[in-house]
C-alpha cells in the first residue's frame, strides 16, 4: 500500500499487543513508513480485508504475519558475554 508522503510497509498481524490497553488486539493492519521505520497507522480488519490487502500487494511490500504475535517497538537488545577476556592477536 502506498501512501502520499511515500512508500509504506503493510503488516497484517494476526494479534497485536497493545501496551497502552495493556490487551491483545486481533487481526491488525499496521502501516510503517518506509522512509522513517515509524508506525503510522494500526486499524482493525477483517479476514476479508487480509484477503483484499493479500491480492492488492502487488509491487508494494507486505510482510503477513496473520498467524503471529506482533510486539511494535519490542527490541531485543541482550547481549551473551564471554566467559574468557578476548584474546587479541597481534602480528
Amino acid at each position: 500500500m502506498k501512501t502520499d508522503k511515500g512508500k509504506s510497509i503493510t503488516i497484517l498481524a494476526g494479534r497485536l499487543f497493545d501496551p497502552y490497553a495493556k490487551s491483545f488486539r486481533t487481526k491488525q493492519v499496521i502501516q510503517v513508513s518506509e522512509d522513517k521505520g515509524l508506525i503510522t497507522s494500526v486499524k482493525s480488519a477483517t479476514e476479508n480485508e487480509f484477503e483484499v490487502l493479500r491480492a492488492e500487494a502487488g509491487e508494494s511490500e507486505l510482510v503477513d504475519l496473520s498467524s503471529s504475535t506482533v510486539l511494535p517497538g519490542f527490541v531485543d537488545t541482550h547481549v551473551h558475554c564471554e566467559s574468557r577476556p578476548l584474546q587479541l592477536h597481534r602480528s
